[in-house]
């Protein structure tokens, strides 16, 4: 009886196996396939305004006298520019720092080591302004302005453009269209059918500017200052099927 029964429960198993081996050797659907490619573009932008970082730096022997000092120059940098005819909301504190000096207190615009003793000499007061300036012709005039007034340093100048959104805009539907075109050319080249869009990611924006370093102002010299262009750049991945 347990030796028909085995008998039995083999024939079953073989009679199962085609069926098995039917289904594993049946078709697996292909990977879809699809084909990643970034665009980019940029425009080109002349400034219509800047932004100007300057500083007043004064050095003493105690706190207080430092902060006088620096007071009376910077309330007369501010005097100098409204007198330029730059209007009060234009015109924000960015930065105000009081510092100790180590050393020949005579240093007046480096920062010493500590003395052995590590008691300091003096005491540094700056005071930073940035300065929006709606006209682009003024900035040199502005300038000289401010070092006649006190201005001691400058800590840099930006360009830029009231039109940067809308160029921005234009050079995201060029990026678009510039990462069609290569999709197109590398389908092409593949010998393949481009197909549907199936994804789009905006890779950032990239916006370029000129400066002017960080220096010590010298009331004697020109300030002749180019604000050249600007460049507004956009980018894009897209991903489409290939059929």
């Amino acid at each position: 009886m347990k030796k028909a029964i085995a008998i039995a429960l083999v024939l079953m198993i073989l009679g199962a196996l085609p069926v098995a081996l039917a289904q594993d050797a049946s078709p697996v659907p292909a990977r879809e396939r699809a084909l990643t490619v970034t665009g980019s573009a940029s425009v080109t932008l002349v400034p219509d305004y800047a932004t100007l970082n300057l500083g007043v730096v004064a050095q003493a022997e105690t706190v207080a006298d430092a902060q006088a000092q620096n007071a009376i120059q910077m309330t007369a940098l501010l005097a100098a520019l409204e007198k330029a005819g730059i209007a009060k909301e234009d015109i924000q504190t960015r930065y105000f720092s009081v510092n100790p000096v180590y050393g020949d207190v005579a240093s007046r615009y480096e920062m010493a080591y500590p003395s052995p003793e590590g008691k300091p000499v003096g005491y540094r007061v700056e005071n930073n302004v940035q300065v929006t300036l709606r006209d682009i012709d003024s900035i040199g005039r502005i300038l000289d302005e401010a070092m006649k007034a006190g201005a001691n340093q400058s800590y840099g100048i930006s360009f830029e453009s009231s039109q940067r959104a809308e160029a921005y805009d234009r050079a995201l539907q060029e990026a678009v269209k510039e990462a069609q075109r290569k999709a197109g050319l590398v389908a092409q080249a593949a010998n393949q059918t481009l197909g549907g869009l199936v994804e789009i990611q905006e890779q950032g924006v990239g916006y370029g500017t000129g400066y002017m370093k960080s220096m010590v102002m010298d009331a004697a010299s020109s300030t002749p200052i180019i604000s050249g262009v600007l460049t507004v750049e956009a980018s894009v991945q897209v991903t489409y099927q290939l059929q």
